[in-house]
């Protein structure tokens, strides 16, 4: 019975590290899901934000040339 305890006891660090690599584990991978979800959108956002200066420009630089030759 005591011995039985003792085996118990003795198996417990086994198990709380084994439960806390796992919670790690899974800790780790929602976080690595959300920096890639986090980086995807800030790729798509410089993106859009890239091709609106770039339509800005455009529209500017018309503006320019068409003030320059009327």
């Amino acid at each position: 019975m005591i011995s039985d305890i003792f085996k118990f006891g003795a198996g417990l660090p086994n198990f709380i590290s084994g439960l806390v690599s796992s919670f790690v584990d899974a800790l780790s991978a929602y976080l690595g899901g959300l920096l890639v979800q986090f980086v995807s959108r800030c790729r798509f956002a410089v993106i859009m934000e890239t091709l609106h200066m770039t339509v800005l420009l455009s529209v500017f630089e018309a503006a320019v040339l068409m003030c320059n030759h009327g």
